[in-house]
């Protein structure tokens, strides 16, 4: 019982940190708020809630959603950065990066259901980490493509 407790406490900790990174990236003025909160954290919600149709490990989800909350803010914050006219369109490989990440939260669960040993925080670790690795280094390959072409 007390195992499953700290598991759910994971699980809260990656979606709550979701919904904070979602509404930290947010516009701040009334009008364009919540459309934009919707979208950031509507797009998050979908795709842990598809995992959790999926595979329903707590601890796995909470690394997930961690995971999926530290990559739409750094890839905002790369976005704001490049002050490039057609950033706006950046957004749409962030959508197409969503699927990657939950096959490699699928991975990381089956992987880790073998590893029974390992407690909630390592657990944690590895399914965030596991996530953020294939929705990074896909798109540096791509990039560095991009840029031999050049």
């Amino acid at each position: 019982m007390n195992l499953k407790i700290r598991e759910y406490s994971w699980a809260a900790v990656g979606i709550f940190s979701g919904c904070v990174a979602s509404a930290a990236i947010s516009p701040k003025n009334h009008t364009y708020f919540l459309p934009n909160f919707t979208i950031y954290w509507g797009s998050q919600l979908f795709v842990i809630v598809f995992f959790i149709m999926l595979s329903g490990r707590t601890v796995v989800v909470g690394g997930f959603s961690f995971a999926l909350s530290i990559y739409i803010y750094c890839y905002h914050s790369l976005l704001v950065a490049s002050h490039d006219p057609d950033a706006s369109l950046g957004w749409v490989w962030y959508f197409f990066q969503l699927p990657l990440a939950l096959v490699s939260g699928i991975a990381a669960d089956f992987y880790l259901r073998k590893k029974s040993s390992w407690g909630p925080p390592i657990e944690f670790i590895v399914s965030a980490s596991s996530v953020l690795v294939s929705v990074t280094t896909i798109p540096a390959i791509v990039w560095a493509f991009q840029m031999a072409r050049h």
